[in-house]
C-alpha cells in the first residue's frame, strides 16, 4: 500500500485531490511464495492456485478471498465516479489489475501495465469496458513530483 500511495501522491498533490488508503484493495497474499524469484516452477505452483481458486495459498489467502474481497471495492470506486461525474482513481498492484481483466472480460495481457501504468474502465451501452491507456511510465526516475 506504501508504494502504490507513493505512486500516485505526485498527481494527487498537482490535481488538489484527496486520496484514501484502502487496506482491501492490497495483492492477492501469496503468502510462503512472498520474496521468491519469480521463475517457472514457482509461476506454475502459483497457476495452481488461480486454476482453483477455492484452495489457500499456503501461508496465505485463496484467490476466490481475494476476490470476495476486492470486486466490490472496483465496482464501488467506478459507481462513485459515475454517480459523481468524474473520474474515480485506485493505484493497486497487478494481482488487483488481474481481476479487472478477469472483471471485463480480457486477457491479463491486454490490460497488463508496468508500475506506474494506467488502465481506464469505460461504460457504454453494452456496459463496462477496461482498456490499457498507458502500459510503461514513462517519467525519470529523478523527476521532481512537485515541479519545481
Amino acid at each position: 500500500m506504501q508504494r502504490t500511495a507513493q505512486t500516485l501522491e505526485p498527481l494527487a498533490k498537482a490535481k488538489g485531490l484527496n486520496t484514501v488508503g484502502m487496506q482491501n484493495l492490497n495483492s492477492l497474499d501469496t503468502g510462503d511464495f512472498a520474496g521468491k524469484p519469480k521463475n517457472e516452477e514457482n509461476r506454475d505452483k502459483l497457476a495452481y492456485y488461480r486454476d482453483n481458486p477455492e484452495e489457500t495459498i499456503p501461508g496465505g489467502e485463496s484467490v476466490q478471498s481475494f476476490r470476495d474481497r476486492i470486486d466490490p471495492i472496483l465496482m464501488n470506486i467506478i459507481k462513485v465516479g459515475e454517480e459523481g461525474g468524474a473520474p474515480s482513481a485506485a493505484c493497486v498492484h497487478g494481482s488487483v489489475i488481474r481481476e479487472i481483466s478477469r472483471l471485463f472480460d480480457k486477457s491479463y495481457d491486454s490490460l497488463k501495465v508496468e508500475p506506474g501504468g494506467i488502465i481506464g474502465v469505460f461504460k457504454d451501452q453494452n456496459g463496462y469496458s477496461a482498456k490499457a491507456l498507458v502500459k510503461e511510465n514513462e517519467a525519470e526516475e529523478d523527476m521532481d513530483p512537485a515541479g519545481s
